[in-house]
Formats: structure tokens, sequence, C-alpha cells
């Protein structure tokens, strides 16, 4: 084994690995496929969805094309409850929306072997991206506005927030680039079926400061994610017997 996927391996959890060793496959095992999948992301500072094309080079390595649209979370951002038990966002100025497209690398580096085993990779993506600022509106006094940090002191003004889709019609769009890295844990019986765990950290830069709430701009918005991504092969470049990936596959 190389000292690279070795490395890597430690980082995915190789007691993870070891756990998923069982009842011997006998199905004929796809070397070479494209996959095809989607993905629900919870991060840190948000949640999202992604579509992921993943166009096979050898047995191991992917090239991965992404399309994610996101929700970017502030870090203060906080519920808080009325007198009316309405529950709001205090002190939002915009909501921020990310539309990313990312090309990148997949590497398997550790593959399944038995049914219900796991086969382990590392991906990278990165690539451009479209902030989507939505401006914020509150209901005080039966009246749609804005947060004003000089005006709005007191929660209890606050009767409620207004429909999301108040300020739609404003949206201003900011560019920016971003960059994900993570591992995947595929697991199933089922060959031309993905089903799989990911998790890693992901970066937004944009190309201005946006004010998601009250006095707290930021160019940068860090996250960690993890996501639960299934999908299908679309594509079988050639299969082999098991005897053949057994040798191709250890290294």
């Amino acid at each position: 084994m190389s000292k690279k996927r070795y490395i890597l391996l430690l980082l995915a959890g190789l007691p993870v690995i070891l756990y998923g060793q069982g009842e011997i496959d006998d199905q004929e095992t796809i070397l070479f496929k494209d996959e095809s999948t989607v993905a629900i992301h919870l991060n840190s500072n948000g949640f999202g969805a992604n579509y992921r094309y993943a166009r096979r080079q050898n047995a191991f390595k992917s090239t991965v094309y992404d399309i994610d649209f996101i929700k970017i979370k502030h870090p203060k951002e906080k519920k808080v409850t009325n007198i009316f038990f309405q529950n709001f966002v205090y002190g939002q100025m915009n909501a921020l929306f990310g539309l990313r497209t990312g090309l990148g690398l997949q590497e398997e580096i550790f593959s399944k072997r038995d049914k219900g085993s796991i086969s382990i990779r590392y991906f990278y993506t990165g690539g451009l991206s479209m902030g989507l600022i939505k401006p914020v509106y509150y209901i005080i006094n039966d009246s749609l506005v804005r947060y004003d940090i000089n005006t709005h002191l007191d929660i209890l003004q606050v009767e409620n927030k207004a429909s999301f889709f108040k300020g739609i019609d404003q949206l201003k769009f900011v560019p920016g680039i971003h960059a994900k890295f993570g591992f995947c844990f595929e697991f199933g019986s089922d060959n031309t079926v993905i089903n799989a765990l990911e998790g890693g950290i992901g970066i937004d830069v944009f190309a201005r400061p946006i004010e998601i709430m009250a006095t707290h701009k930021s160019v940068a918005y860090f996250s960690f994610i993890l996501s639960y991504r299934f999908g299908k092969v679309v594509s079988q470049q050639f299969r082999r017997s098991r005897g053949a990936i057994d040798k191709a596959v250890d290294f």
C-alpha cells in the first residue's frame, strides 16, 4: 500500500473499513463506471443540495462535476421568540444563498470486497459561485420594514418576520469562488446503486463583504459538511470477474 493511501485511510477512519467485511459478493463487479448522484447537505452554517456527475478516469480516479445550491447562515444567527410566540432571527439584514459550479477529483482509497462492506473515497472540488442576497423584512406596527440597529432596539417591537417572498424582487448577485474537501463512504450491496455518507470542509469567498447580520460583514464563510448521497451508475465501460478485480485493487 502506498504511503499516500495509508495516510488517507487513517484520516478517513480505518476502523470503519474493518467493520464492513461480510458475505462474499457474487455480483460481477463494475470496475469502470460513471456515476450520477444527488446529495442533501447539512452544513455547520446552513443546508443545501448537490448534483454530481463522476466520470471515471481509471480503476480508482474520477473527474467530478458539481452543482450546488446552498443556504449560508451567519454564526451570529440565533432564533428568538417574541411576545406573540413568533420565532425568527432578530437583527438579520439579508438572507444569503449560493449557486456553485465545481470541478474536481475523486479517488477511491479502499474498495468494496464483500457484500455489505464499504468503499472509501476522498474528493476535492472548486470553482466559481454566485451569491444571491435577498433583503429580510420584519413586521413592525403593521408595516414591512428592514431592520435598523439604531431604531429597532427591542425585540418586543417586532410582531413577526415578513414572508420569505418579500424582497425576492430585490435580489442582488455577488460573484465568488468556493472549495471543498472531504471523504465519501459508499455502502450497499448493489453495485449499480450509489448510497453514501460524506463528511468534509468547505469555504465560500465572495468578491465583496456581505452583511447577513447587522454590523457583521464578511467575504468568507467556512463550513463543516455532512451529506447523504444517492444515485446510480449511468455508464459501465467494462466489467471484470471477481478474481480480476482482486488483482486490480490489491495495492
